[in-house]
């Protein structure tokens, strides 16, 4: 990947900071209709957020993450958004390929994920890789 896509990327998350940082800022919301089951939506922000998530190329296609979830490096990082405060770029694509692949199984996995600090986290993590100019050209290994 060459550095300017990868200035690209980390610049798509960044955006996010104020974005998330706003006093009126709301992920979603809950709906428990009567007799269904409760589910998540996402408001505009969020979901322009997941969609520059896969844009931008952040989920990564044959990665492994149920296996590295369970990793003290991957606990590390979900367990305490401030860790992400040390994440590598691959780190980031880690984490976002986990959090978009859990949403799968568990509905409003991503509303938790950003009350936990995550998303914040990742932006802010993209936001600072973007001003050191700290780019890794890698990516998490496929697996095969």
């Amino acid at each position: 990947m060459s550095a300017q896509r990868q200035r690209e990327r980390l610049a798509a998350l960044a955006a996010f900071v104020p974005v998330f940082g706003a006093a009126d800022f709301s992920f979603g919301e809950w709906h428990s209709p009567p007799g269904q089951m409760p589910w998540f939506s996402l408001s505009a922000d969020a979901s322009r957020f997941i969609s520059t998530v896969s844009m931008f190329d952040w989920v990564v296609p044959g990665f492994d993450w149920p296996t590295w979830q369970r990793t003290d490096e991957a606990r590390r990082f979900l367990e305490d958004a401030d860790a992400i405060a040390g994440a590598t770029v691959e780190d980031l694509e880690r984490l976002l390929t986990v959090h978009i692949r859990l949403n799968r199984f568990s509905e409003g996995h991503l509303a938790v994920a950003f009350e936990a600090g995550q998303f914040t986290a990742i932006a802010q993590r993209a936001a600072a890789l973007l001003r050191d100019g700290e780019e890794s050209t890698g990516q998490a290994e496929p697996t095969s």
